[in-house]
């Protein structure tokens, strides 16, 4: 990630030739361009996990279904609004979890791109154990993020339904 979003890296050098930044941008310097960075280096690099997911859930979809909406005249919409989107819906709630859950969690991305400049909680506790020697408030902000992490996740499960993520 940081040959792309590194002030020579790629996505500089590509903007550039399209002529549309005239001097490189510093996506990891500037403390407002710097979230967006890390969330877009670790969007991309959990995408496959969320897609082998959806994968996954369309597989487990009956063909039977498709070819039974097809004969009755329903449209490429139709099927996807009745017949996808529901079966899916599972699988779309597991990604969301796990998606959440590992984000909550994110670690070795922004201490690698941003270093200090962009403290995450669980860079707060890691910082404060080893650097500062205070353990107890390492366990502190370890306990508050999982708190974060069961609020979310039960949060999540009400608006969703909890029969939809344990089908």
């Amino acid at each position: 990630m940081r040959t792309i979003f590194g002030t020579v890296g790629y996505l500089n050098e590509v903007l550039v030739r399209l002529r549309l930044i005239d001097i490189p941008v510093d996506w990891v310097g500037d403390r407002v361009l710097v979230l967006g960075t890390v969330a877009a280096a670790d969007a991309w690099k959990v995408t496959p996990l969320v897609l082998l997911i959806l994968l996954a859930g369309l597989e487990a979809i009956p063909a039977d279904l498709y070819e039974a909406a097809r004969t009755d005249g329903a449209s490429r919409w139709r099927q996807f609004s009745a017949i996808t989107l529901p079966l899916l819906k599972p699988a779309l709630s597991m990604a969301v979890i796990v998606r959440g859950v590992d984000a909550f969690r994110i670690f070795a991305l922004p201490l690698a791109l941003a270093g200090r400049g962009l403290p995450v909680l669980s860079t707060y506790a890691y910082t404060e154990y080893l650097e500062y020697g205070n353990p107890h408030t390492a366990a502190a902000s370890s306990l508050i993020l999982l708190v974060m992490i069961l609020v979310a996740v039960g949060a999540y499960l009400r608006l969703a339904g909890p029969e939809e993520v344990l089908r």
